[in-house]
């Protein structure tokens, strides 16, 4: 990734065949958003976010996918929306749709069962 021309990497390594190691554009974008906007901007890693171990590589196409939607909806000054998979298609609903309800998953759902015999926690 670059800004301003100029490559965004996270380190340097003492490796001669390849010295730099990309990434950190999410801590680069969160600091020059942050003035600009009227609330908290914060950066995340999607490993820390998931915790279920390394991302697949559908996690990292769904995060790119969901941010690439995220900032045209910035730019298109549509604010008070949330990006959302639906089907197999990314798109956005109003925050005014979705606030103080709640989706229950039902009790026997196989999603619930698939976790709990794999052993994740579910509060």
């Amino acid at each position: 990734m670059q800004i301003d021309g100029q490559a965004v990497f996270r380190d340097r390594v003492d490796d001669p065949a390849a010295p730099l190691r990309l990434g950190g554009i999410a801590q680069v974008l969160q600091h020059r958003l942050q003035p600009l906007v009227g609330s908290e901007v914060r950066s995340t890693l999607l490993g820390h976010v998931q915790r279920g171990g390394a991302p697949t590589a559908f996690d990292r196409v769904l995060a790119t996918r969901y941010g690439v939607h995220a900032a045209e909806l910035v730019a298109a000054g549509r604010f008070g929306r949330m990006v959302a998979l639906q089907g197999d298609q990314v798109t956005s609903v109003a925050l005014t749709d979705i606030a103080g309800r709640s989706r229950p998953v039902p009790a026997g759902h196989e999603l619930l069962r698939a976790a709990r015999g794999t052993g994740v926690l579910l509060g």
